[in-house]
């Protein structure tokens, strides 16, 4: 299996991971609200919630990969992400400090900008 197709599938268990933990949160407030027992399966923390939304996790990451072009956007993505030519650490430093010089250098501008027409309006107000 190369990178691209490793990355695409890293991404899909985990955001099925994350679904699975949404839909948990989500069917154990929906038994409590509905009254449904939520009977303990596996020890205090998995229960019919739970298994509930795990099946329901497992059915949306089927759909996705079967019906739907994400697992090709996402593999093309992947690859895509793999071919781009990352900056160096020394560019992202002499970036990060070119950043910060023109910000101080604009906020000294505004400032000076700032404190001129402050000083004009005190002058035009006070005058009347």
């Amino acid at each position: 299996m190369n990178s691209a197709k490793r990355l695409a599938t890293a991404f899909f268990l985990l955001s099925t991971l994350i679904t699975m933990v949404i839909y948990s949160k989500t069917f154990a407030s929906l038994f409590a609200s509905f009254g449904f027992k939520d009977y303990s399966l596996l020890g205090r923390e998995f229960t019919t919630s739970t298994l509930t939304a795990v099946l329901v996790a497992a059915a949306t990451l089927y759909y996705f990969l079967k019906f739907t072009r994400a697992w090709a956007f996402v593999n093309e993505s992947s690859e895509e992400i793999l071919r781009v030519t990352w900056p160096t650490m020394e560019d992202n430093k002499k970036r990060t400090i070119q950043t910060f010089t023109i910000v101080t250098i604009v906020g000294v501008i505004l400032f000076a900008f700032d404190i001129v027409f402050r000083q004009l309006t005190d002058f035009l107000l006070s005058s009347r």
